[in-house]
């Protein structure tokens, strides 16, 4: 049997037809897109070289609802053949498409790239649909096409217990990446022990603790070039400062504002209820709050107590006043001479 561009096919056994029907039904169906017996056989022969009759097409319909698939027939519609039940609907595959366009860390091509594969995931129609109301031109985005690769080189190295060396790069004014220097010009390389990956405030972050200090640092993964799984195993967690007890990811990461490291402290807020709702998005279930009167509040919680924290703070203008730490109250003080200073006011 030869196709149309006049390459023999071999006769194809009853299981790979069958097979190749419920891709048809798959790729081509829907809940809005019924095919009919004719427009089945037509895809049926683009495939195989011959076409598929109605018969054939009522057994396979019958053996696939039989296995456990849930496919919607003529008898049942009035309009033809659909499969139902996919594992991820259309309006989740729109949430996935529009995190993985919105995530700054993906550069554009990666991300035109994965919203492709997202889109795979249902029929060709509803595919179409959802690429076509994606937009990526002008959003900011990482410039890193290095950034899936360096995903899962950390995720490996935390797996396999291994230290990496990488490249730490700034932008500069022209919106390059350039990486960071030592003293002598050349481009640094750090070595680092990696704990956990995590997403926050848009970007993917690494934590773990650089080789030549105890603390814990972060690392934006769309800012790291030329990774490299070492050898060598990390440092005991006994020996990083913060980790004595082993590491929780989780809890760290909600501690670290801005993204910033710093003394785990207890911090105490005196706001206005007009931010109320912002304290509660952003720390969840992780802040305590009092009511003390005249619609101010009390809020506790734990925190990195460090430049991020006192960035964070300022942010809330007149809302907020620190009551506790003192170390806490002393950064927004400095920060607010500099201000002042920058801005010439007395």
């Amino acid at each position: 049997m030869k196709d149309g561009e006049g390459e023999v096919r071999e006769k194809l056994s009853n299981n790979q037809r069958f097979y190749y029907f419920y891709q048809i039904l798959e790729k081509y169906s829907g809940e809005e897109n019924s095919l009919t017996a004719e427009e089945i056989s037509e895809h049926m022969k683009t495939i195989t070289g011959e076409g598929i009759n109605r018969k054939t097409i009522y057994r396979y319909v019958k053996e696939l609802n039989e296995i456990g698939f849930d496919v919607s027939a003529y008898e049942e519609n009035g309009v033809g053949y659909h499969l139902r039940g996919r594992s991820l609907e259309a309006y989740e595959l729109r949430i996935l498409i529009d995190a993985v366009s919105s995530a700054k860390f993906i550069t554009p091509k990666k991300t035109e790239e994965l919203v492709d594969k997202i889109c795979s995931l249902h029929n060709n129609y509803v595919g179409y649909s959802l690429k076509k109301s994606v937009y990526i031109a002008n959003r900011s985005k990482s410039r890193n096409e290095e950034v899936y690769y360096n995903i899962d080189k950390l995720s490996r190295a935390i797996e396999e217990n291994r230290k990496v060396s990488f490249h730490y790069y700034d932008y500069d004014h022209e919106r390059n990446l350039t990486p960071k220097r030592n003293r002598d010009g050349k481009i640094r390389t750090t070595i680092a022990n990696p704990l956990g990956l995590f997403l926050k405030d848009e970007y993917y972050y690494v934590v773990g603790n650089i080789e030549w200090f105890d603390n814990l640092a972060n690392y934006r993964i769309d800012r790291m070039k030329n990774i490299v799984i070492l050898e060598d195993e990390q440092k005991p967690l006994s020996e990083i400062e913060g980790c004595r007890h082993g590491f929780d990811l989780v809890k760290y990461a909600k501690k670290s504002f801005k993204m910033f490291t710093g003394t785990d402290t207890k911090v105490v807020l005196e706001v206005s209820r007009g931010i109320l709702s912002f304290l509660i998005d952003e720390l969840g279930e992780d802040v305590i709050l009092e009511a003390i009167g005249d619609g101010r509040y009390r809020a506790t919680f734990s925190a990195k107590d460090g430049e991020g924290l006192a960035k964070w703070i300022l942010q809330l203008g007149e809302e907020a006043k620190v009551i506790e730490p003192e170390s806490l109250k002393e950064k927004i003080k400095e920060k607010l001479k500099i201000l002042q200073n920058l801005y010439g006011v007395s």
